[in-house]
Formats: C-alpha cells, sequence, structure tokens
C-alpha cells in the first residue's frame, strides 16, 4: 500500500529557510554555528523536523517584548 502523505522527518536548508523566513545562509550559519543541528545523506544536508522546532522554541521569548 502507497503512502500518498508520508510522515517526514527531515527537511532540506531551503524548506528550513523558507518555513522560518529567513535566507538559506542563515540556516548554513545556525547549522555551523551548532544552534541548528543537521546530518548528510550523500551530497544533501537534512534537518530533523525536531531539531528545526527545538531551535524554535529556544528563541521564543517568554515575557516582555521581542
Amino acid at each position: 500500500m502507497s503512502d500518498t502523505n508520508p510522515t517526514r522527518y527531515a527537511l532540506r536548508k531551503h524548506e528550513v529557510a523558507s518555513a522560518l523566513g529567513i535566507c538559506e545562509r542563515k540556516v548554513h550559519d545556525l547549522i555551523k554555528s551548532g544552534e541548528l543541528p543537521s546530518f548528510k545523506v550523500g551530497r544533501v544536508v537534512l534537518i530533523p523536523i525536531a531539531g528545526m522546532q527545538a531551535f524554535i522554541a529556544s528563541q521564543v521569548q517568554t515575557g516582555g517584548h521581542a
């Protein structure tokens, strides 16, 4: 049976950039600094969705203004 909407566990850099509303270069910088986890499959750099969500949670400020 074919799943027409498979669960995704990781995104490419350009997909993360689009999801976060930032440029792909910033995603690269976040990966390089260790703030955003990633792994490679062949030449493709992938960012785990859970890692992206953890990054977002770490950036959320509580109280006050951003």
